[in-house]
């Protein structure tokens, strides 16, 4: 719901006003649908949340209210010293960034070398 409710018509104003709470003044009745669907769904009920957020995303991409224009180029470095099954080219699992969020799918498959 969060995820979406960025591009709820109801924050977009009017040109020259502070657009505050949404980042373009793109909107949609469309995704006001489905925004308004997930709010009154219990989020409990997953698969009408998977459901609509689905709905939601397709509505996105079709739509392309946003184009990500950054990117990240960063140095990994890992040892394997005290642990090995780092992921990389070669074992490509999840995103190899201790830093980021990615870490905590990580480290359930990271393997002690015993040293």
């Amino acid at each position: 719901y969060r995820t979406l409710d960025r591009w709820n018509s109801a924050y977009v104003a009017a040109v020259g006003d502070d657009n505050q709470g949404h980042q373009s003044r793109w909107s949609s009745p469309a995704m006001d649908v489905v925004i308004t669907d997930l709010r009154e769904t219990d989020p409990a009920n997953a698969e009408a949340v998977i459901a609509l957020g689905i709905e939601g995303l397709k509505i996105a991409v079709t739509e392309m209210p946003g184009i990500p224009t950054f990117g990240y180029i960063g140095f990994i470095a890992w040892d394997q010293t005290y642990w090995t099954n780092w992921p990389g080219a070669e074992n490509p699992y999840t995103q190899p960034y201790t830093h980021w969020g990615p870490f905590k799918y990580m480290t359930p498959f990271l393997e002690p070398t015993g040293r």
